[in-house]
């Protein structure tokens, strides 16, 4: 029907048009089929004489489901389908997948251009093999582009100087793809199956092979802070006073154990004066920080723009299919030893907001920028094309922003700042105070996320008498471990080996979904969460366990290297090992059940309340759905009969009791979502009564036929 010379086969839509456009200025689409709000196109081109098309996939045609359909667990006996047959959020693959079969099976040969990591490759792999009817033979023989950027400059020559298809990544990635099935799967069925046969309760839960050890970390770190103990200290501060200056000092023990030492030398100087001991100064080199890898992206993006990492990976990915940076998946913290970087730099000093800084760089006669150690073989760090933005939103804007600083500060040299320490004696105790100035801004002027306070001091000599304004006793405690951000979750997961630059984000956001986690900024294990991992350690904690999902990391990752004879030894391995934790978990479904049942009956409840009771001295506020009218609001959990308080609710969208309490009344905040178009509204149901609740409850009201009144 098509006969083409050759077909590129792309992973995205997106991608399909930069490829096309890169290899041909006269390029056609043409529309396969149109329903809806969906098109499914692909570009014809003739290059050097040949009729070429470029058309894509959209991610994942193919997923793994059961041969036959079971609720039993274990199951090993699995297959690779149409992914809209697997999954029914997935219907409007279908017609990519047909277009793949029309156009493929109508060309006299296949270009690969995939993205070039373990995930494109398998998506490639399944479409040669179940598509284009290829062995692993022939795919070996395939053809494919590899390249980091959508730059014409790189498509065009990856496409001329093409590499071979690496089989072996595919099977690594298969491989991985049959055990997470396998593992998620069974583990999963035992944890419902459990709670079901118990309780007759259904509830979607999951455990996966790394989503188990990622969970069991934030555990970890929760039961650290239960188990702490504070410890009481204090310190010693004294304000001096010199030519209408003041300078604060602490005790140069910062944390004082015995409460009468600390005493002892509050009495032993209030009042009196201070002799500068000594004056030291030091500078100190800033060096710039290394280029973006994933991870540190994520990290850096949720500390200096809020964002979640899996956001972060969402926002990542659409601008690199827009042209403007690099392949985000990637660990490595090189740049391309290829890169003309003055070239890279002139593009970017043509969009105004960085042109200025751009032309600093441009001044200087070598441009050498700072890297880091990490490697990544398939793909260089992340790092901005110069292309110019287009119809950004806002959000990836901010991200786009910070990727272009990072790399310019790559250029800018070093940063240099001097520390001054004073060392005050009073009465034979001695004082310091520490200032900060900037000397030289370096790179910290291209990298406007850096803060660095000054603290400046004034000029003192050795000798020197100062006036003792105040002396204080201040009184703390130590704090307990801190509770793991999700992007410093995503950096221990990475340094203990555990799931890909890629898969990290998707399980914490897992977590997120199964309500085992809370928390934007701070993550705190739910009850239901808490009790999946104490069954599970209880029971089986191999599920659990950092050094078993290590274990198998390592051998996907040697996958790549030795091929299908690993795999086969690997799968067998990792057969044997589900079938013993499953028996396990089977011989205690009982109480399995009943533990879960509990913990989610206890969730549940906890995450209706609301606070204590503005009306009466015993109750506390909670969301209630009335059994005779169904309308729902927040009431005391007194009422009827003891306490009449209540707050009205609108009855259309989705309500939920966030952590985050009213500075004003100590109450918990309600996020209201009112549709997928419509931003929540999050308030207090006290403070903010009038201006969030009448409103939304009046619309509501008047939206279901009532009046405002009874509303």
């Amino acid at each position: 029907m098509f006969n083409y010379d050759a077909t590129i086969l792309c992973e995205k839509p997106k991608v399909c048009f930069k490829i096309a456009k890169a290899l041909s200025k006269s390029t056609k689409k043409v529309v396969f089929e149109k329903k809806r709000k969906i098109e499914v196109y692909r570009y014809e081109m003739n290059v050097n004489g040949e009729r070429i098309a470029v058309v894509p996939a959209v991610g994942h045609v193919f997923s793994l489901r059961e041969t036959n359909k079971s609720f039993d667990y274990p199951v090993f006996n699995i297959k690779w389908d149409f992914i809209y047959k697997v999954d029914k959020n997935a219907k409007h693959v279908e017609p990519y997948i047909k277009q793949l079969q029309a156009v493929l099976n109508k060309s006299k040969k296949v270009f690969v251009a995939c993205d070039y990591d373990v995930e494109g490759q398998t998506i490639a792999y399944n479409i040669l093999r179940f598509i284009c009817g290829l062995t692993d033979e022939q795919i070996a023989k395939i053809p494919r582009m590899k390249f980091s950027s959508l730059t014409d400059t790189e498509l065009k020559a990856s496409f001329n100087n093409p590499i071979q298809f690496e089989v072996n990544m595919a099977l690594a990635g298969e491989t991985r793809a049959i055990m997470d099935w396998w593992w998620g799967i069974n583990a999963s069925r035992a944890l419902m199956n459990a709670l079901k046969r118990k309780n007759s309760v259904f509830r979607v839960l999951s455990i996966g092979r790394v989503q188990g050890p990622t969970l069991n970390l934030i555990y970890d770190r929760e039961r650290e802070i239960e188990s702490f103990v504070p410890k009481k200290f204090w310190s010693v501060k004294i304000i001096f006073g010199v030519n209408g200056l003041e300078i604060e000092t602490i005790y140069f023990e910062n944390r004082i154990w015995v409460k009468d030492k600390a005493l002892e030398i509050v009495g032993s100087c209030e009042g009196k004066k201070g002799i500068v001991k000594n004056v030291k100064e030091r500078d100190s080199i800033l060096s710039p920080p290394v280029p973006f890898n994933l991870s540190d992206l994520l990290v850096e993006a949720h500390s200096k723009l809020n964002f979640n990492p899996m956001y972060t990976q969402q926002l990542a990915q659409n601008l690199y299919e827009n042209g403007l940076i690099s392949y985000p998946r990637t660990n490595s913290q090189k740049l391309p030893a290829s890169m003309d970087y003055r070239e890279i730099l002139e593009r970017i000093s043509k969009q105004e907001e960085f042109k200025s800084l751009a032309l600093k760089l441009l001044a200087k006669d070598k441009l050498i920028p700072v890297e880091g150690k990490k490697t990544d073989p398939a793909h260089p760090c992340i790092y901005p094309t110069g292309e110019k933005p287009v119809n950004l939103s806002v959000q990836e804007k901010k991200l786009y922003n910070l990727i272009v600083h990072r790399f310019l500060a790559l250029f800018a040299g070093n940063a240099v700042v001097k520390h001054k320490i004073i060392t005050v004696e009073v009465k034979g105790q001695l004082f310091k105070a520490s200032g900060v100035q900037i000397k030289k801004l370096g790179w910290i002027e291209f990298y406007p996320y850096y803060k660095q306070k000054e603290k400046m001091l004034p000029e003192l000599r050795p000798g020197q008498e100062l006036e003792n304004i105040e002396t204080k006793l201040l009184e703390g405690e130590t704090n307990p471990p801190p509770r793991y951000s999700p992007a410093k979750l995503i950096k221990e997961l990475e340094k203990n080996n555990l799931g890909t630059k890629a898969t990290r984000a998707p399980i914490i956001d897992k977590l997120y979904q199964r309500k085992y986690i809370k928390g934007k900024k701070s993550i705190v294990i739910e009850d239901l969460g808490k009790a999946v991992i104490e069954v599970l350690r209880k029971y089986c904690p191999e599920i659990v366990s950092v050094e078993l999902t290590r274990y198998f990391e390592d051998k996907l990752e040697r996958i790549i290297s030795e091929g299908e004879k690993l795999k086969i030894s690997v799968l067998k391995d990792a057969k044997k090992k589900i079938q013993d934790i499953m028996m396990k978990l089977k011989e205690k479904e009982d109480e399995i059940g009943e533990f879960l049942y509990n913990a989610l009956i206890n969730q549940l409840k906890n995450s209706k309340i609301i606070g204590p009771c503005i009306k009466c001295e015993d109750g506390y506020l909670k969301l209630i759905v009335s059994k005779k009218t169904g309308k729902r609001f927040i009431g005391c959990s007194n009422w009827p009969d003891k306490c009449s308080f209540s707050i009205p609710l609108p009855q259309k969208g989705r309500i939920e009791v966030l952590e985050t309490k009213c500075n004003k009344c100590g109450l918990k905040k309600i996020e209201l979502k009112l549709g997928k178009s419509r931003r929540p509204l999050v308030f207090c149901p006290k403070c903010n009564y009038e201006r969030y609740f009448l409103k939304t409850v009046a619309t509501a009201a008047v939206e279901d036929g009532q009046s405002i009144k009874s509303a």
